[in-house]
């Protein structure tokens, strides 16, 4: 018997549904959280027309201190992330399904450790899939997280607060770096790997380092709140503030990238097709594999789509982001 294939209608639904559980760019996994994943509010929600799933913005949830993760993960190389701090709860807060302006989500200038100790706390770093959920970044030995309170570095619960952090709060721009030196024979030294953070584009500690040797395993951008705190996690391609004083031989790459690009209709059918034994090919009838062919190209022009409205939304953001934290940001990298 023929193979039977699915109408272009309902393969085009079957699309959308999975371009809105898996979207095809980096955002945080809304799946095993006790945290709020939110889609960010700042741009008309019109814009988004393939109604994808943009998860970038945490916000702690009644439940106490939990962890998030991104979607991808980092197991070689040296990747970057940024994270804004956001403003919090109060008597201007729309009601549900009213549009929040970023404004309303953020304090302007610093925040005072008064305003900080009143309503919530806020971790970030980084964590392999064996880190508790249930758990603040840094809880275990899976996961390594600077916190708002002295720019504390946190792993396995013990903290250290003399170690060069900065306190910081809302309308701060938070950095974080990970390389991962890839260990794949007994004899690899993994003693390269390393975490740093930074404040503002400028360093914490000693050149922005605060872990050293960090075990191997994949890690992924994390984050925690607690209380009324909440985060925009902005992976790139472009940063409102570039980390500073780097090493020269240090050149990290926008976490966004760990989120393999979509590739194009033709490309893609090319690469499936391909992928498939010859024999296989030869056994099918020529207008099945048409068929097939099309709707390959349909998905891939699909995701491409859903990725280019995504990084459409995602400039006009960092744009309205910048000229709130007052940061004289331009879009000066390819994307």
């Amino acid at each position: 018997a023929k193979p039977s294939l699915p109408s272009m209608a309902k393969l085009s639904a079957l699309i959308s549904k999975k371009i809105h559980e898996t979207p095809p760019y980096l955002v945080l996994s809304s799946s095993s959280t006790q945290m709020n994943i939110e889609d960010p509010k700042i741009v008309d929600a019109k814009d988004n027309k393939y109604h994808s799933s943009r998860k970038l913005v945490a916000r702690s949830s009644q439940i106490g201190y939990r962890m998030c993760r991104a979607s991808h993960g980092s197991s070689s190389g040296c990747f970057f992330y940024e994270a804004v701090v956001l403003g919090l709860r109060d008597e201007t807060s729309p009601k549900r399904g009213q549009k929040r302006k970023l404004d309303n989500w953020i304090v302007r200038g610093r925040a005072s450790s008064e305003r900080r100790e009143k309503n919530g706390h806020l971790r970030l770093g980084w964590s392999t899939q064996s880190a508790s959920l249930e758990a603040p970044v840094g809880y275990d030995q899976h996961s390594y997280a600077v916190r708002d309170i002295s720019g504390s570095r946190i792993h396995k619960s013990r903290r250290e607060d003399k170690w060069g952090g900065h306190e910081f709060g809302a309308g701060d721009v938070i950095g974080c770096l990970i390389c991962v030196h890839e260990v794949t024979t007994p004899g690899d030294d993994a003693s390269e790997s390393h975490i740093r953070f930074f404040k503002n584009g400028r360093a914490m500690g000693s050149n922005g380092t605060a872990f050293t040797g960090i075990a191997p395993g994949t890690y992924y951008p994390s984050i925690s709140c607690f209380g009324s705190t909440a985060v925009y996690c902005n992976f790139g391609p472009k940063f409102l503030c570039e980390p500073e004083g780097l090493p020269a031989k240090l050149d990290p790459r926008p976490a966004s990238e760990l989120c393999p690009h979509p590739f194009p209709p033709e490309e893609a059918a090319v690469r499936v097709l391909g992928s498939m034994r010859e024999g296989d090919r030869k056994k099918q009838d020529d207008g099945i594999v048409s068929s097939f062919k099309e709707l390959i190209g349909l998905e891939a022009k699909e995701r491409l789509a859903a990725y280019t409205s995504h990084n459409r939304m995602y400039l006009k953001e960092i744009e309205e982001i910048s000229s709130i934290v007052n940061i004289a940001w331009q879009d000066n990298r390819n994307p």
